[in-house]
């Protein structure tokens, strides 16, 4: 060992002399034979002393690369994913690939198909040029005068959302949040997507990434079942956020409307009256919140709940979980939701 370190010394040492020399100007620098400590390039082949063939072989290619992890990535063993529903990006990498559909987009207003969003490599919504005629969704969608969501593909069960009505498609935002899309409803009239009849009892989670841009007066649903409960979303009142398997639990609080937020709904069976409304990973209001499930005869609405309440805003991703979370796992999903896999906000 004594041997490698004495020859690996005096090595740099003849190195650092020989680029002094030329620095300063010394003629015929190589006459000090200098050269005769560098390797040749048959000796270039063979291993340095003290380290094993290939330990200095395109370490950057080698080095650990951020990979995405979406929801169903984040080891949660307190709940189970069911459905995922998102414009912008992926429940989990081994979706991440253009084989994964996340929307179909109609023209507004008249419910011809313009083309359907897919997903990438990078867990994130393909915007390339891959829709007919070889252009991006974005040059499709201004062409036909503006897109409209048809369909919210559900990408872990069997669960899309859809509407056929064309004047109660949610539109398409391009670049709502961190240059992504999302579903959107500009004004206060009704759009909606919703699923098939879904059977789910207590305990559940309804978590979203959304925002109230304007509070309309009225009821304000990011999701819920078809009809009022469960779900999450905005009250009557200004920044005031809630949950409810039947029975409200609210929180108000500055900021809540005018901005995106991750809201995460935990609704836990309604004897043990500990549900809670997570906003931002904190739960901001515990309490019963009702018996209120999915009995078979209601679907998932997204926007609206089906009768004359709608959230002017925006609505960027939803997930669907049985179990009910406990504080570690909830904390995780908001962190994602927030995170660079997520939508970074």
């Amino acid at each position: 060992m004594k041997k490698i370190i004495l020859t690996w010394l005096a090595l740099c040492a003849a190195l650092f002399g020989g680029w002094q020399l030329q620095t300063l100007g010394v003629p015929h620098f190589k006459s000090l034979h200098v050269e005769r400590l560098l390797v040749s390039p048959a000796q270039a082949q063979m291993p340095l002393l003290g380290f094993p063939p290939g330990a200095f072989d395109n370490l950057a290619a080698r080095a650990p690369r951020p990979t995405y992890q979406g929801p169903g990535d984040l080891g949660i063993s307190s709940a189970t994913l069911l459905s995922f529903w998102s414009c912008g990006r992926v429940a989990k990498a081994l979706l991440a690939s253009t084989s994964t559909s996340l929307c179909d987009l109609d023209q507004t207003g008249t419910a011809t198909p313009v083309g359907t969003l897919r997903a990438s490599s990078s867990g994130y919504v393909d915007l390339s040029a891959y829709f007919s005629g070889s252009v991006t969704p974005l040059s499709a969608c201004t062409t036909a005068g503006g897109c409209s969501v048809a369909k919210y593909y559900d990408q872990i069960g069997s669960f899309p959302a859809t509407q056929a009505t064309a004047a109660d498609m949610p539109r398409l935002l391009f670049s709502a949040l961190n240059n992504y899309p999302c579903m959107n409803n500009p004004t206060n009239g009704i759009m909606r997507v919703e699923t098939a009849n879904i059977t789910q009892t207590l305990p559940m989670v309804l978590a979203g990434v959304a925002e109230r841009t304007t509070n309309n007066g009225i009821v304000s649903r990011i999701m819920n079942a078809s009809g009022t409960s469960p779900s999450i979303g905005w009250t009557v009142t200004t920044n005031q956020l809630s949950t409810s398997a039947g029975t409200t639990l609210s929180h108000t609080a500055t900021g809540y409307d005018g901005a995106f937020h991750a809201v995460i709904g935990d609704l836990d069976v309604n004897a043990n009256a500990d549900s809670a409304l997570v906003v931002e990973g904190s739960s901001v209001v515990t309490g019963a919140s009702g018996s209120g499930a999915f009995g078979g005869s209601t679907g998932m609405g997204f926007m609206s709940d089906g009768g004359g309440s709608s959230l002017e805003g925006t609505i960027c991703e939803n997930s669907f979980w049985s179990g009910f979370m406990n504080s570690t796992d909830y904390g995780k999903l908001n962190t994602n939701m927030h995170g660079s896999s997520g939508w970074n906000f």
